[in-house]
């Protein structure tokens, strides 16, 4: 079968939706969206190995005291990806570093150099739990951010998702947590020290 024949059997089956007669999209409006998509999703991504040359500018990321944070040291070799300004103008430039834990650093360019805004690090255990939306990894997640940003709260944050309760109930059970509080877990996943 052909893909004219194809098409033709497929809006055959279609039912007429409220306005009447099924339409095709026109090739116009199918070349904007597609334009727009790619636009949005490749939104200047480049992946370079820890060492580039590229990552030179970023140079403020290794003055930030990590373990104050309850971070781990920066890794010595991997891949990471440098996005650009973000669509809000909440920061400059976004460094994404693969690994487990996984982490994100943004910054801000002052005019001669990108500072430090934050960062986050997500350490993914190994059970699974089931959520409404399907079965996920427990993880920690700690974050620290120097100002209030889209998605972010000013400050440190440790949170733990996943089967476990990390503190008798109460309403914050797993949000606002302590390093002394995930840190035994860390080390039996075997993520820390």
């Amino acid at each position: 079968m052909g893909a004219v024949q194809a098409l033709k059997r497929w809006r055959s089956r279609c039912a007429p939706c409220g306005a009447g007669e099924w339409r095709p999209v026109p090739p116009a409006i199918l070349v904007l969206c597609n334009i727009l998509l790619l636009a949005a999703t490749g939104s200047c991504m480049r992946d370079v190995q820890i060492g580039d040359a590229a990552l030179k500018p970023f140079d403020h990321m290794y003055s930030v005291d990590r373990a104050q944070y309850g971070f781990t040291p920066l890794p010595k070799s991997g891949r990471v990806w440098i996005e650009g300004k973000s669509p809000d103008a909440d920061y400059d430039a976004t460094l994404h570093f693969e690994g487990n834990p996984h982490r994100t650093i943004s910054f801000r360019w002052d005019g001669r150099a990108y500072q430090w805004l934050g960062e986050q690090e997500v350490f993914e255990g190994p059970r699974m739990y089931e959520t409404p939306d399907g079965r996920y990894h427990e993880r920690v997640v700690i974050t620290y951010s120097t100002e209030r940003a889209f998605g972010t709260m000013k400050g440190l944050h440790i949170q733990y998702v996943g089967p476990e309760s990390m503190r008798p109930a109460s309403p914050e059970t797993n949000w606002s947590l302590t390093a002394a509080e995930v840190n035994p877990l860390l080390k039996r996943w075997g993520l820390k020290e």
